[in-house]
């Protein structure tokens, strides 16, 4: 027997609700509880049970109760008001259903995520306090079996919200929180069943020879004798076609761990295995393994695990970057953070689109700090062949150890060990940052590194996302200067910026991540707050430094030269100046590797209708960056460095490449300048300077790159509009602008928005997959953005869309072809597609 408890009661605490050992039990009344399901916070679960309107539109979250306002300190560092119905304790209550036939077997109750502390009551008995519960990270499981019954059995959990000084969960600065501190059951709760042996933790581990034409695996589990008296069992694994069988002797209720390395059991030796790679590397098997312990001839408990074969090392290299190799192959890592939803809901499709979309953007790795997301989430980076770096958040009380209270080293202990449990068997698991932006100081350090070494040592481990070196590991190879708010795409190739393209970046990005016009419409609905700088738009965006997007606002308006006054308009420039600040994030390093290793964008997804650090906003409709990071990251790229105006051609496979490359540069009035046509020929992981052209001498011109291959197939196409000018940045840097650096002599693009119109003609072709566009510009000007749209019955515009290009430029008599795979969207909701630009007229197709 197996049972996710999805549905519960929810109340919070008072004087007339009596205690535990009464909420209990069977029969107590609580049909004026509000019925709620989880995963969820407790914010989350009174939105859907009607309680409170939904927050995540206009300023509704701070009409909750016990809002915090401050938002210029971190909503973690900010005990709750006094007032707040939320510095109390809440009631869950729920059931579960035991047949007769199950009644004699052992049960258990296990708990994946509550936030923070909690006493368990089952059937009138209190199962565990909250001197023991206590910790976002920790998993719980509990032997219930004393207090079982054959029929209905009832759960109540007692749950309090955590408090600064707690080993907690925060959203940051990312944006305002919820009144409850994302309190709550926010990972599933699930009742089982076993024999007198209970089976736990199972796992295969895996390691490769140095020609990685051979696999050894070690497979390991836990035993836990429920009985009184000594067990005899017998463990059988079954993996990749082979059984293994052994016994095992326990005493009266004791817990053994059994392992099985290839060393004992030439089974465990697999040659020719087939390997787990990231999607852009190779395929992605995946193997069950199956673990059973049996007592008295009959099988106890058992289970089944998927695991991939695979390497992963990250050494610090010459140049001191961390440098992932997976398999013996080096990998320059390109991607971006994932939140969760700010309110703690699980949506299995959503995640599935998310992955998607990381890999559509041609990434390869996704960080997640803190919050560790779903078991599904994680299921899926298996599938689809996108690496994991997981690890604890910043700026709250995991980095606060002068402060820390004695209890807080075993919680934090307990807490990697049930993340590490938990993760561990994932082929997608690269790398544990058990540091955010510090090292742990040593004793803390030593715990993390014993936790590590028992549970998982083949993983890949970094004392911290940021440069500063350890104690005990020495230094990190990697960085996390920032910078977090805008800045154009000739800071990454400037060596007098922290953050320019070198080492292993863990999180930066230039923001320009403003969200379209229709998204900004959705989520600010009162007309009179449709304005950049109302109290609703900055609502939307982050906290501290970021509670106004002022720094976005500049930058767009300079370099630009639109008003925000018209905010359409505004949000349309604003998607060039992301596809442009993205795009050239991603170049930098792809030119500078391997003296830079690694980037990951701050951050992928709106985790609630934001302003700030997305690649595509919480209606899952992409920005200009998105489309700007696919291009940078194009396999085989032909690209334009901001520093030396040299050209670059990358190859980053483990291919070799032939083709020819085509330089195009136009004016401003769509003349071409200059046209050159040369050969390529790239090794595997081969970037190299490829031209040096002659520029036009003008405030606005456009360069045209294009690579084809032998066949004359387009592989790759990258637009530029540049300048004759030369940027010129802030020297110093003040300790208000931490985050980025200000431009004293920028570029002045506002000639590229006043462009004559051009004239398109597109015809569509539908096909198995989607949509085939083909677009041919007629005119004798440039095509500013050209965005495409899917539409639905009523022209609203449709999300999900796999598309292969989008916000284009489109230079004079060129003809492009764009494809949509509509694998993730409902294609009887599709009527149709809309074409738009800063310079043509609209056209429905």
């Amino acid at each position: 027997m197996k049972q996710q408890i999805v549905t519960w009661k929810l109340q919070p605490l008072h004087e007339s609700i009596p205690a535990g050992q009464f909420v209990s039990r069977k029969g107590f009344d609580d049909s004026n509880w509000h019925s709620v399901t989880i995963p969820n916070s407790i914010v989350g679960n009174y939105v859907e049970a009607g309680v409170f309107e939904d927050p995540y539109f206009g300023t509704a979250m701070k009409d909750i109760p016990g809002y915090k306002h401050g938002r210029t300190v971190h909503f973690a560092f900010h005990r709750m008001p006094d007032e707040s119905p939320f510095r109390k304790a809440f009631w869950y209550r729920s059931s579960f259903i035991v047949k007769p036939v199950d009644a004699e077997k052992q049960f258990h109750i296990k708990f994946d995520g509550l936030n923070y502390r909690a006493n368990i009551w089952v059937n009138g008995k209190r199962i565990a306090g909250d001197a023991f519960v206590n910790g976002t990270y920790r998993q719980y499981d509990f032997p219930i079996s004393f207090w079982t019954t054959s029929g209905e059995n009832t759960i109540a959990v007692e749950l309090t919200p955590q408090e600064p000084d707690e080993l907690g969960m925060s959203f940051i600065d990312w944006s305002p929180v919820a009144p409850d501190d994302s309190a709550g059951i926010w990972q599933p709760v699930t009742v089982y069943s076993t024999g007198v042996v209970a089976l736990k933790h199972p796992t295969i581990r895996t390691s490769l020879n140095n020609i990685y034409d051979e696999a050894q695996l070690t497979a390991e589990l836990t035993l836990v004798n429920l009985s009184k008296e000594p067990t005899e069992s017998s463990i059988t694994v079954k993996v990749l076609d082979e059984t293994i069988t052994l016994n095992c002797s326990l005493r009266s209720l004791e817990t053994k761990i059994v392992t099985l390395t290839a060393d004992q059991y030439p089974q465990l030796n697999i040659k020719n295995p087939q390997l787990w790679w990231p999607w852009n590397m190779g395929d992605q098997p995946l193997f069950k393994a199956t673990f059973s312990v049996s007592t008295g001839g009959s099988v106890s408990d058992s289970s089944e695990i998927t695991f991939g074969i695979r390497e992963i090392v990250a050494e610090i290299n010459s140049h001191g970057s961390r440098h992932f190799k997976i398999n013996g192959k080096e990998i320059l890592i390109r991607g971006t953070a994932w939140s969760p939803d700010l309110l703690l809901r699980q949506d299995h499709s959503k995640e599935i689109l998310d992955i998607a979309y990381l890999k559509q953007m041609n990434f390869n790795t996704v960080r997640i700090e803190g919050k560790m997301g779903s078991d599904h989430l994680w299921d899926v980076c298996d599938r689809e062949g996108i690496l994991a770096l997981a690890g604890w958040e910043c700026c709250t009380h995991w980095e606060q150890w002068d402060k820390w209270k004695p209890d807080d080293y075993e919680v934090a202990r307990q807490s990697q060990r049930s993340q590490l449990l938990r993760l561990r068997n994932h082929a997608s698991f690269a790398a544990w940052f058990y540091g955010s932006d510090f090292p742990p100081i040593e004793p803390v350090e030593q715990i993390y590194l014993e936790e590590l070494a028992a549970h998982a040592p083949t993983l890949a481990k970094i004392s911290s996302a940021a440069a500063f070196p350890s104690t005990l590991t020495g230094p990190s190879g990697v960085k996390m200067s920032g910078p977090y708010g805008y800045v154009p795409p000739s800071y990454w190739y400037n060596d007098d910026m922290p953050g320019h393209a070198i080492s292993f970046n863990t999180e930066t990005g230039p923001d320009s991540s403003y969200p379209r016009y229709e998204t900004v419409c959705k989520m600010i609905p009162d007309e009179s707050q449709q304005y950049v700088g109302s109290d609703s738009w900055n609502h939307h965006a982050g906290l501290a430094s970021f509670i106004t997007t002022e720094v976005m606002d500049n930058a767009i308006e300079t370099r630009y030269g639109v008003k925000r006054t018209d905010l359409k308009k505004y949000l349309a420039v604003a998607q060039i100046n992301s596809f442009e600040a993205w795009r050239g994030m991603y170049e930098a390093y792809a030119r500078n590797y391997p003296k830079g290793t690694g980037v990951i964008g701050w951050m992928m997804n709106g985790h609630w209708p934001s302003l700030i650090w997305q690649m595509y906003d919480f209606w899952m409709f992409p920005t200009g960056g998105f489309f700007g990071a696919r291009r940078a990251c194009a396999p085989i790229h032909l690209q334009y460095s901001y520093d030396d105006r040299s050209i670059w051609i990358v190859n980053d496979t483990h291919e070799s490449f032939k083709g020819f490359a085509i330089i195009e540069l136009f004016t401003s009035n769509g003349e071409r300048f200059s046209q050159n046509v040369d050969s390529v020929s790239l090794k595997p992981m081969e970037r190299h300077l490829f031209s040096s052209p002659e520029y036009p001498a003008e405030e606005l011109f456009f360069l045209s790159l294009k690579i084809k291959d032998e066949e004359n197939k387009m592989i790759d196409r990258n637009v530029y509009w540049l300048s004759k000018t030369v940027e010129i940045f802030k020297a110093e840097r003040v300790p208000t602008e931490w985050y980025y650096r200000p431009l004293i002599r920028p570029t002045d693009f506002s000639s590229l928005i006043t462009l004559p119109q051009s004239s398109l003609t597109i015809e569509k072709e539908e096909n198995e997959n989607g949509y085939m566009l083909t677009i041919t510009n007629n005119g004798k000007n440039v095509a500013v953005s050209v965005l495409i749209d899917l539409i639905d019955s009523e022209k609203n515009p449709i999300a999900g869309g796999l598309w292969s290009d989008n916000y284009l430029m489109v230079m004079p008599k060129e003809q492009v072809s764009v494809s949509v795979d509509l694998k993730y969207v409902d294609r009887s909701t599709v009527h149709g597609i809309h074409v738009s630009g800063i310079n043509i007229e609209d056209q429905w197709l």
